[in-house]
């Protein structure tokens, strides 16, 4: 069992991270939320549900830029561009959907930048 383990730490070392919690309206959690990371340079797309408490976490996630799309039943689609994300950052980004139909959707293109709250570290980014 170490060795499994060890396997997929090794695997997601180095990558980014993001989480966060889909609320409604009133701010109570929706579970299974269907929420997707689409890398803007790839088009690669990665996909994961909502559980009971509507907490989302994709893993893995190479450093790029992406939009964040979130969808339920119900509500209207939730899609945010320009998430930026470096190698070994942990993201936090909370959504919350508008009642409706799921082909309205609500977009964000520009906001406050997405800030690191999973932990207290500082970094620096140096171009060449």
């Amino acid at each position: 069992m170490w060795l499994v383990c060890g396997g997929l730490s090794f695997g997601q070392a180095g990558r980014a991270e993001l989480f966060g919690t889909i609320q409604d309206p009133s701010g109570l959690p929706v579970p299974k939320a269907k929420v997707e990371a689409e890398d803007q340079a790839t088009m690669v797309h990665y996909s994961v549900t909502s559980d009971e408490r509507g907490e989302y976490h994709i893993l893995g996630l190479p450093a790029g830029s992406y939009a964040l799309t979130a969808e339920q039943q119900g509500f209207r689609t939730y899609r945010q561009s320009g998430v930026t994300l470096r190698l070994g950052d942990r993201t936090g980004l909370d959504v919350k959907l508008q009642i409706g139909q799921p082909s309205q959707t609500i977009e964000v293109t520009a906001g406050a930048p997405v800030l690191q709250t999973a932990s207290g570290e500082v970094s620096l980014n140096v171009d060449e």
